[in-house]
């Protein structure tokens, strides 16, 4: 499975977390910066990893940080579905 965050165009750049039901994680994939709005940078990530059936129900989330505030500016949250027939 593939999931790719990205940020809105930030000065100073962000910086994205990835937790898999609340657990932080690396992603191995690349940090991308892009230019963006008003002399910014937008971010962007990918995640891949292999799901499993006992991931059901868990969730996998991003979160967008900077070096001038630890609060929180953007997360996207998502929940796995792997229901088998």
């Amino acid at each position: 499975m593939k999931l790719t965050c990205s940020t809105d165009s930030a000065n100073p750049v962000s910086e994205i977390l990835w937790y898999i039901d609340g657990k932080l994680v690396t992603s191995i994939m690349d940090v991308k910066h892009e230019i963006g709005e008003n002399g910014g940078l937008v971010t962007s990530q990918t995640l891949e990893f292999l799901p499993s059936r006992d991931m059901d129900g868990q969730t996998v989330e991003c979160k967008a940080l900077n070096d001038l505030s630890s609060i929180v500016l953007a997360s996207s949250l998502v929940t796995l579905d792997l229901s088998c027939k």
